[in-house]
């Protein structure tokens, strides 16, 4: 077998001349045989890995290793062929040169199968904020994991450049005065993405809320990232508004209201007594008192007074608020409060006045009758 291999050797030398790095022919073919070797690994452990991969939805207490498992597992796959690469360059064995560059590259491979791991890890990172505690919108979660990642990434570029004899002080310097450059040209970018980060540190609104910023926009919020956030006016049209005119205008968030309120101003005709105007007054305040989805003071307010002389009416203001904060709920109870007024006010002998005005005429002197024939008679 062996003179064979030799044989084979010498004829290969024959016609392509000697090896590279004076190193045999079947030298090469056993490193590269190794190289295949592991490859065929990588393919027969796949399935086995796999399996380590497939997650439980039911068994949450797990779900935190399955996710350590899911981030490892890939790195693990290139294992072998690292390991063929590391054996196949000491089968070699190579000296001078070529052995320090063998080495630095194998190095440059173990950094970063690890620091993928690790990236891929901290893109995965919502079980861990779960386990701090820590109550962050979904959209913070994310851009927090896309930002570990590229810092990981970063370090294991700074570590490979290190291991390479490349210095990373003037890189880092070059790219500062070239960051300085960019944030001047794109100051807008930088402070939609600053105020991106203070809306969702103050959580001023979540996703689903229902929001208004005067003169900018009013709707539901679909989605908050760092630049913009998408906003679902009530014809459904999207609205992708910067967050810096979130940041920096004043915001009613309605969704976070405690209660609803009605607030009427009712007009009665003029013509109303006042005992009849008290008794409408009465009865509205005993309809809001007994129904049990208007909030009664001390837990809100409720007013129901003879509140001023309008210009055609007497007007009987109403102010109280719903336990309920649902838009659709609350037209209703608005709406059986309304029916419920309109016998009310009729039962007392009175009526709802409307917009009207008397114009009154006064004649001083008869008219001067201008007729040129009963002035020649």
């Amino acid at each position: 077998m062996m003179n064979q291999i030799s044989e084979i050797t010498s004829r290969f030398e024959a016609i392509f001349g000697a090896a590279p790095f004076g190193i045999s022919y079947s030298t090469y073919a056993s490193a590269v045989g190794v190289l295949v070797g592991s490859l065929v690994m990588v393919w027969l452990i796949r399935p086995v890995l796999n399996r380590f991969t497939r997650r439980n939805p039911d068994n949450k207490q797990k779900a935190l290793r399955e996710s350590i498992v899911d981030a490892i597992v890939p790195p693990l796959r290139v294992l072998p062929i690292i390991i063929g690469i590391y054996v196949s360059l000491h089968i070699l064995s190579l000296s001078g040169k070529a052995s320090a560059v063998a080495g630095e590259l194998l190095k440059s491979l173990i950094i970063a199968a690890i620091f993928w791991g690790l990236a891929r890890l901290s893109g995965n990172s919502d079980l861990i904020w779960d386990r701090l505690n820590l109550t962050l919108e979904r959209s913070t979660r994310r851009w927090l994991g896309y930002a570990l990642q590229i810092l990981v990434l970063l370090c294991g570029a700074a570590i490979i450049l290190e291991i390479w004899n490349i210095p990373v002080a003037p890189l880092i310097g070059s790219l500062g005065v070239f960051g300085i450059a960019v944030g001047l040209a794109a100051k807008d970018l930088f402070s939609n993405l600053i105020s991106g980060v203070l809306i969702m540190t103050e959580k001023r609104f979540s996703v689903g809320e229902w929001i208004k910023v005067d003169g900018v926009v009013e709707g539901t919020v679909e989605q908050i990232d760092f630049r913009s956030t998408k906003i679902r006016r009530f014809d459904l049209s999207p609205v992708y508004v910067p967050n810096s005119l979130l940041a920096d205008n004043a915001m009613t968030n309605f969704s976070r209201m405690t209660y609803r309120r009605i607030n009427w101003m009712i007009g009665l005709e003029y013509g109303t007594p006042p005992e009849k105007l008290e008794e409408i007054r009465d009865r509205v305040e005993v309809w809001l008192q007994s129904d049990e989805r208007i909030c009664q003071p001390p837990e809100a307010s409720l007013f129901v007074r003879i509140d001023s002389f309008g210009d055609s009416s007497i007007n009987l203001m109403i102010y109280c608020f719903t336990k309920t904060t649902i838009w659709a709920d609350w037209l209703k109870i608005k709406e059986d409060f309304a029916l419920a007024i309109i016998p009310i006010v009729k039962g007392a002998g009175s009526g709802f006045a409307f917009p009207s005005r008397s114009i009154f005429l006064h004649q001083v002197d008869p008219p001067e009758i201008i007729n040129p024939q009963l002035e020649t008679q």
